[in-house]
């Protein structure tokens, strides 16, 4: 049995109760799946308007790609954290103009 780190309740520790992580001992995470489900849904109903926003990447004036964060991402071979740098003051501190830089376009679809 394995206790949940974030409701406490005990479940088996199987994949079927907790979800995968092989950076721990019993290549289990700490949360149970409920915990995780409900965490993420209510991350995702905060942040809704955030994620679906579209943006462009660009390297000095051409054009790189478009969409959300995620999609960006995931053309380049990215994360999503190294797209959202691009964005920040101290990003565009480091860089000259030719730089890449990325631009909010608006709310998505």
């Amino acid at each position: 049995m394995k206790k949940c780190t974030r409701c406490g309740k005990e479940y088996p520790a199987t994949s079927e109760f907790f979800t995968k992580n092989k950076n721990t001992k019993d290549k289990l995470s700490g949360w149970c799946k409920n915990c995780f489900r409900e965490t993420y849904r209510t991350r995702y109903k905060n942040n809704k308007e955030e994620l679906l926003t579209v943006y462009a990447l660009y390297k000095g004036e051409q054009l790189i790609a478009d969409g959300t964060i995620k999609e960006i991402a995931k053309k380049l071979g990215n994360s999503e954290k190294t797209i959202r740098f691009f964005a920040t003051p101290s990003y565009k501190k480091r860089v000259s103009e030719n730089g890449r830089r990325l631009v909010r376009l608006g709310k998505g679809v």
